[in-house]
């Protein structure tokens, strides 16, 4: 009878302390940056590269700086925020509350907003920028 009883703890305890969008989402999310011209400069925080770019960022920081910089092309900045992952409303019919404090804990109940970035570069002295967002 013991047996059984560590089996079912075994398969069960795993699947409590696990929440819906932890499941869904993970505790990262990849962002895409692709530039028009291409090869531009992609600084997020700290981390850079060049377009096109897949950067993957920990859910658990409030917000990203975006620089996208190439010679002869206008500087844009922009921020990307975090706003509430859907996923995490999961937990009201599976996780319950063990399974949102667990996204609340690793970040998975957060998610940044855009999540892909196709940026258009305005030539220096040129006006107009055009930003899409997905």
């Amino acid at each position: 009878m013991r047996k059984w009883l560590w089996i079912l703890l075994l398969v069960v305890c795993p699947i409590l302390l696990i929440g819906c969008a932890t499941i869904i989402s993970g505790r990262t999310q990849k962002v895409s940056v692709t530039t028009t011209p291409s090869d531009a400069v992609i600084t997020v925080n700290n981390m850079v590269q060049k377009s096109p770019a897949i950067f993957t960022l920990d859910r658990t920081f409030p917000a990203y700086q975006v620089k996208i910089e190439k010679e002869g092309y206008r500087t844009i900045e922009l921020t990307l925020k975090r706003g509430i992952n859907g996923w995490v409303f999961g937990n009201i019919v599976f996780g319950g509350i063990i399974g949102l404090v667990i996204d609340i804990c690793d970040g998975s109940v957060y998610k940044f907003s855009p999540s892909e970035i196709e940026q258009s570069l305005v030539p220096e002295g040129k006006d107009g920028v055009v930003l899409k967002v997905k």
